[in-house]
């Protein structure tokens, strides 16, 4: 049995892990359930059905990494438990496809606007976000983001298209991606910032 199988979480190690956040036992907390949030909001963004539970593991990773003496700088704790909730990620869409085979090779098909269920509110309103961008920025954002192997040499010609450099335009999709993610929190329907 691995290391990892038999650890499990002691009151000890989240206290260390809180400690970590903030000293302020109650500012540790708020910071404890925002991170928890966070890593909800990018699971559920990335498809997986459960992403409460995901989440949950995820910091049960992050503790027993902190506690076998990874060392993560108080600011760098979030990044960190982005990192290990991508590798999550990945572990849930190998269990999907043991399940249900064929189901992980739709998590990768090109998104297609108007094709979704109507059950699927998220994509809805991520759809009517995007149609109150600015075109420029929006069209932009999709052909930053669009599906493909040679992503790098698009995103170049992107670039020079608008007479930029690719990190110039990497921070300029990521406020773009900002703004969207402001409309989709603020109550779905609030207006760009």
């Amino acid at each position: 049995m691995s290391r990892a199988a038999r650890w499990t979480l002691e009151p000890e190690s989240l206290g260390r892990f809180l400690l970590l956040l903030d000293a302020d036992v109650a500012e540790a907390g708020r910071k404890y359930e925002q991170l928890r949030q966070r890593l909800i909001r990018l699971l559920e963004w990335r498809g997986c059905n459960d992403a409460a539970a995901l989440a949950d593991r995820v910091i049960n990773r992050v503790v027993r990494r902190i506690d076998e003496g990874a060392t993560v700088s108080p600011d760098r704790v979030a990044g960190f438990a982005v990192g290990v909730a991508r590798l999550v990620h990945f572990e849930y869409l190998r269990e999907r496809k043991r399940e249900e085979p064929g189901v992980a090779d739709t998590e990768r098909a090109p998104f297609v606007r108007g094709t979704y269920s109507t059950t699927d509110l998220r994509l809805r309103e991520l759809e009517d976000s995007l149609d109150r961008l600015d075109p420029d920025d929006r069209e932009l954002v999709l052909r930053y983001h669009a599906p493909g192997r040679d992503r790098i040499a698009r995103r170049r010609a992107i670039a020079d298209e608008l007479s930029t450099t690719t990190g110039a335009l990497r921070v300029r999709v990521h406020r773009i991606r900002q703004r969207l993610e402001r409309m989709l929190e603020t109550g779905r329907g609030g207006e760009p910032a």
